[in-house]
């Protein structure tokens, strides 16, 4: 097995080893999708499977997240998602005994409010039924806490016009270090992971795939042949698929969210709060993260490059807007506060038609090939179910391949430890936008300077 770090900010004692001319199974893209996946797939025994990505683990849709491990409350008002948040509780669970140093139970309060969208008895039931989903998780039942509890926990939070307040509870990760203790886990059961090696296109080949790879870099080309290839590259999978025998199955759709990490603000629980934008009835949170406070997300249809998305300056004004609403804090003096920004993109079957809102987060995973030769892509997914996907990915690549041998993923044996884990996540300097940078940048990009 190999770890072959092309980080694009490796220094030059690297050594660089290239991919096997062949391999039984290639995954390309390193979020937690195809860590998970080359994870399930080693610790079945299967050998020769590589994983390729083009950037550092992690780096794209996976990192970007509002940190939480959770069934997603919000998604009870659609009864088709019913199913989806049962079994994200589940894997909520199951994530938590796995990775217990990485993710933690987190309280959450939701307020109502006299002016708010979803009566107060509406969020009882849909908290009932959340409870009821969750099963026997070990984690408590919701209950109704004081407006006392909710000051006592936010300081800065308005009381007036409060009508209820209910406490819930979740699990909050740092998506980073999860991703690679995931990479950690499939390199210990012999999967080769590579980053830093781009994919640059997927030709059928005499009953195989070849896929042509460059190191950017190094100026350095080469090619893999395999009979299966699974393409988890999130929103940048369409520009793989092409011509007659690769179409896309699916439109894809880029769902756009930017969050705020904002100076510590003195948040000892997490706060699920609805917007107060007449045109909109999405709910945001704030939760306390590694000594911030994270606020976000926002949601919006986004249609060019991939590679382009960054923070836009009516999102940071949305999430300020709407959190000012609810604290005795302006959004100038809240603003203030930001330390950092950063945004990124959740691919979804669909098209801009109808509504994000109604488009399920579930996962769906199309098919191309023959009896020789396949290839998977994958659209959807939350962090929370990304076992659950990679499981049935790799149930339909191990029937492909002929090797029959059910999932181990949700044994520990197979899991790796901290003292195993490939390298640290980078530091919050290094993984998110400084909010200055941000801002001269912004202002240069006015005043028609690049």
């Amino acid at each position: 097995m190999s770890y072959v770090n092309y980080h694009l900010q490796d220094r030059s004692d690297r050594i660089f080893r290239p991919p096997a001319q062949r391999a039984k199974c290639v995954i390309i893209g390193g979020g937690v999708h195809g860590l998970g996946i080359a994870h399930d797939l080693s610790s079945r025994g299967m050998d020769d499977v590589w994983l390729l990505e083009k950037n550092t683990f992690g780096s794209g849709t996976s990192c970007w997240s509002t940190k939480l491990i959770h069934g997603g409350l919000r998604y009870l008002e659609n009864i088709w998602d019913w199913g989806l948040v049962q079994s994200s509780l589940a894997e909520r669970q199951l994530l938590m005994e796995l990775a217990h140093d990485l993710i933690f139970p987190i309280p959450l309060l939701y307020p109502v409010y006299e002016q708010g969208r979803r009566p107060a008895y509406q969020i009882r039931a849909g908290l009932w039924l959340y409870d009821r989903l969750s099963a026997s998780d070990g984690l408590r039942n919701h209950n109704i806490v004081s407006p006392h509890e909710l000051s006592r926990c936010t300081k800065s939070f308005r009381l007036d016009g409060m009508k209820q307040c209910f406490q819930f509870w979740d699990a909050l990760t740092d998506d980073a270090a999860l991703c690679l203790r995931v990479a950690a886990g499939a390199h210990k059961n012999g999967a080769h992971l590579c980053e830093g090696v781009k994919v640059e296109s997927i030709m059928p080949s005499g009953g195989r795939y070849r896929l042509n790879l460059t190191v950017p870099h190094r100026s350095v080309g080469m090619s893999i042949e395999t009979s299966a290839v699974v393409l988890a590259a999130g929103p940048w999978s369409h520009e793989l698929l092409g011509g007659e025998e690769l179409s896309p199955r699916h439109k894809g759709l880029n769902n756009k969210g930017t969050h705020l990490v904002l100076k510590d603000m003195g948040f000892t629980k997490g706060i699920l709060m609805e917007s107060v934008d007449p045109a909109d009835g999405r709910i945001f949170f704030a939760l306390p993260w590694k000594g911030h406070t994270l606020v976000g997300t926002t949601e919006k249809i986004y249609h060019t490059a991939a590679d382009d998305q960054k923070p836009e300056a009516d999102e940071i004004d949305y999430l300020l807007r709407n959190l000012s609403a609810y604290t005795a804090t302006c959004k100038s003096a809240l603003e203030s506060q930001i330390k950092y920004v950063y945004s990124g993109l959740r691919w979804l079957v669909g098209d801009s038609s109808g509504t994000l809102s109604q488009i399920s987060r579930d996962y769906t995973i199309t098919t191309h090939g023959s009896p020789l030769a396949k290839l998977w892509t994958i659209y959807g997914g939350k962090l929370t179910g990304y076992r659950r996907l990679a499981k049935e990915v790799a149930d339909q690549v191990c029937k492909h391949l002929d090797h029959p041998h059910p999932s181990v993923t949700h044994q520990h044996k197979v899991w790796a430890s901290s003292t195993e884990d490939l390298k640290a996540p980078p530091i919050l300097d290094e993984r998110f936008i400084s909010y200055d940078v941000f801002k001269s940048r912004s202002l240069s990009l006015s005043n028609g300077v690049e």
